[in-house]
């Protein structure tokens, strides 16, 4: 029957030319592939399931001008009637080599793009090679080799962590993006253990391309504490590719070697004053995948091919623990100061409060729906896809806490990482693992622990609100209580839930509290409020209102919608969400964020 010629280390490349030339001002590439086949049925497959991504969403729409040829003649091809992502043709006999060509027209001002498409202005790209390629069906990407050529640009430079050799494994293709622009400059980050590490920036000026001070400070910083959290690495050099320009969408994607990041031009800030928490965690989280989902991946992330299902059972430790540990580089490196992560972790603990879905949803099947509720959105937002992050990084902390009470503050998680994680250098290899791997590991970190039972208690329970043991264990609990930070001064003016059970903005009512005042009250979202004991509503008489009842109780006469009436008498003044210290507990919050090296 006839095959494609096997493919191995030792068989010959497939050929690959990615033509950027006009990528700036035709915003396309041309994409030419040689195949070395034989002659018979034969099926080319365009990537599905992009790494990192968890989710099938390769961007085959953008696909297109597709045309195969074979000794300068066209060959008939069809689309798989099955799989969109196929496409079916039939070499002519006597064929060695068949050509295929087509370009890559990308969706402009899609985030998506930056992470695995191509994105560009009109003096920088991003450009990622998993984008740019069919392979045979089948074949398995850690062997399929490709000798890629990249055309750019007149002028332009690129920085990839893609190695200089002459073919490379469509898996390394695929997994080393490409940043090339007209201004682009590097900046050595020194490594105590002899890694090379760079930071490439890409700008839209040769002014716009050096990095301040402080980011750079933060970036060397990164790089030593990473090291002490870890104790290996697992990587021949790392790239750190930093796009800084407010002609493209902000986003980040995680890879071996290398991470996508693009950033506004001060997006990190200068060090005097505190930047946004997302901005300021971008790079420390992609850059901790290079562990966490890339060299230690669960198995059901670990595909042979970029078209086979994948599973995302695991990802609450993909992206929870890599969220955690992330925001613990950010804050040890010095992109963010410890005070306004503390108040981060609060502002979670507020934002997950209340979910309905949490009364039916897991958290691990909250993960093996996260193709769904990623790719076709988050619906009535009862279940967002950035709750697998956010709530499982607090069930690690917990981890951490535990981990430090139970061995009398002589192991952390710290440990557990350099255990999991650690080991000897080979280069960027991939250990995939299971679940029972995962506890076990744990379970040699603190032996106490019923680490089983502990993961099934938190990823498979049902609780309407959100995880604050660890908060609790790292000495920091929440209490209810009136708030005087004029810094939250926000909050203060559009946060009742705690009192009267609802939020509202300018008068209207934006959420309801299951079982509060509010909601036995018959009010609804939407609800405007317009009168409060006879005046006219604003937030700051309801929370002047409010804070006089703290010792007595007080009439609150509502008038909805300029025509009926909703009565309260409550007593309790203010309450707010806060966390403070207690005497009782170790303050392991501050300890975990502190610097170790």
């Amino acid at each position: 029957m006839p095959f494609l010629a096997p493919v191995s280390a030792t068989s010959p490349a497939i050929t690959l030319t990615m033509d950027a030339r006009e990528v700036s001002s035709k915003q396309v590439v041309h994409v030419k592939l040689r195949f070395p086949v034989k002659p018979g049925p034969l099926t080319l497959e365009y990537p599905k399931w992009i790494p990192g991504m968890h989710e099938p969403v390769g961007p085959v729409q953008n696909l297109v001008r597709l045309g195969f040829s074979a000794s300068g003649k066209s060959v008939a091809w069809q689309r798989d009637g099955y799989d969109s992502y196929a496409f079916k043709l039939t070499v002519p006999p006597g064929t060695r080599e068949l050509e295929a060509h087509f370009d890559y027209l990308p969706r402009q001002g899609d985030t998506n793009e930056i992470a695995y498409g191509v994105a560009a202005t009109a003096n920088l790209a991003v450009i990622n090679p998993s984008a740019l390629f069919l392979a045979p069906r089948g074949a398995d990407v850690r062997t399929i080799q490709l000798a890629p050529t990249l055309l750019l640009p007149d002028g332009w430079q690129k920085a990839t962590s893609l190695p200089s050799t002459p073919t490379v494994s469509l898996e390394r293709l695929a997994d080393s993006p490409i940043f090339a622009g007209k201004y682009l400059k590097r900046f050595d980050l020194p490594s105590p253990d002899g890694v090379s590490h760079t930071l490439a920036v890409i700008a839209d000026s040769d002014e716009g391309a050096t990095p301040n001070t402080h980011v750079l400070g933060c970036m060397k910083k990164l790089v030593t504490e990473s090291a002490a959290l870890f104790g290996a690495r697992h990587y021949d050099k790392f790239n750190f590719l930093l796009a800084l320009t407010d002609k493209l969408p902000q986003y980040g994607l995680e890879h071996h070697e290398s991470t996508v990041n693009v950033l506004r031009p001060n997006a990190l800030g200068d060090g005097t004053g505190t930047p946004g928490q997302w901005n300021a965690n971008l790079l420390p989280h992609e850059y901790v995948h290079s562990w966490n989902g890339k060299f230690r991946r669960p198995y059901g992330l670990a595909g042979k091919t970029f078209n086979q299902p994948l599973s995302t059972d695991l990802l609450w430790v993909y992206e929870g623990m890599t969220e955690y540990l992330g925001e613990i580089l950010m804050v040890r490196s010095g992109f963010y100061p410890f005070e306004a992560e503390r108040e981060h972790l609060r502002q979670q603990l507020l934002s997950l409060d209340g979910r309905e879905v949490r009364k039916w949803q897991s958290l691990r099947e909250a993960a093996l729906a996260y193709p769904l509720i990623a790719s076709k959105g988050d619906g009535k937002r009862l279940r967002l896809s950035n709750d697998v992050y956010y709530e499982s990084m607090l069930h690690w902390l917990e981890a951490d806490a535990l981990i430090r009470q139970k061995s009398g503050e002589k192991l952390s998680l710290d440990d557990f990482c350099r255990r999991f994680f650690g080991g000897i250098n080979r280069g960027p290899e991939v250990r995939p693992y299971t679940e029972d791997e995962l506890v076990a590991a744990l379970k040699a970190t603190l032996p106490s622990q019923d680490w089983g039972q502990w993961l099934h208690s938190r990823f498979d329970s049902l609780d309407p609100r959100a995880p604050r043991l660890g908060l609790e264990l790292a000495g920091w609990p929440e209490r209810l209580g009136e708030v005087r930070d004029p810094k939250r001064e926000r909050d203060t003016l559009t946060d009742f839930r705690y009192s009267l059970g609802f939020r509202v903005l300018e008068g209207k009512l934006v959420a309801i509290e299951p079982d509060s005042f509010a909601a036995q009250a018959g009010l609804s979202i939407g609800n405007t409020l317009t009168l409060l004991n006879g005046q006219p509503f604003t937030s700051t008489l309801l929370r002047d209102t409010i804070r006089a009842s703290k010792t007595r109780a007080t009439a609150l006469n509502f008038q909805v919608d300029g025509q009926r009436e909703v009565k309260f008498d409550y007593l309790g003044g203010e309450r707010l969400s806060l966390l403070e210290r207690t005497g009782n507990t170790p303050d392991r919050l501050s300890e975990i964020f502190m610097k170790k090296n």
